[in-house]
């Protein structure tokens, strides 16, 4: 994340956000802090962000995040930014962070175990009885999908 200028990044994380007002205040303070564009999605399941900026303040960003404990374990991913994919910053709460249109969720109820690359290999190896839900668009499942596939035809997610 060093060589460019600018830096896009994208993160979510499901977790229990009592207060989205005041979580979406804090948060509109932290990225208009680092100078950073983009969107960034809140509600009582969690928070949704993709945001631009330059390189150094996106890392700077990313390492406050990270000294606040709802944020420590988050996955951000980056890419090149250009400087200009964002013209503004905007942050909303929102009643779903991904809109899938089921309700509440109860994160710790509701959210399978994770099951890595190691074990799914496992299982094809060992022929287990499960299923891969593949929620991406019809083009992106033609290019390539796993054995055991069901393709639900999402039009959009």
């Amino acid at each position: 994340m060093d060589k460019n200028e600018y830096t896009i990044i994208l993160f979510y994380k499901f977790g229990i956000i009592k207060n989205p007002e005041k979580f979406k205040d804090t948060q509109r303070k932290i990225a208009e802090s680092f100078n950073l564009k983009g969107r960034i999605i809140i509600a009582e399941e969690g928070i949704n962000a993709t945001l631009e900026g330059k390189t150094k303040d996106i890392k700077s960003y990313i390492k406050k995040l990270k000294s606040i404990k709802f944020f420590k374990d988050v996955v951000f991913k980056d890419s090149e930014g250009i400087g200009s994919g964002f013209t503004k910053l905007k942050v909303k709460v929102r009643p779903e962070i991904v809109t899938l249109g089921v309700g509440k969720l109860n994160i710790k109820k509701d959210t399978a175990s994770v099951v890595t690359a190691k074990k799914l290999e496992k299982m094809y190896e060992k022929n287990e009885d499960f299923v891969v839900l593949d929620l991406r668009n019809d083009f992106e499942i033609e290019v390539g999908y796993f054995e055991k596939t069901i393709n639900p035809q999402t039009y959009k997610f």
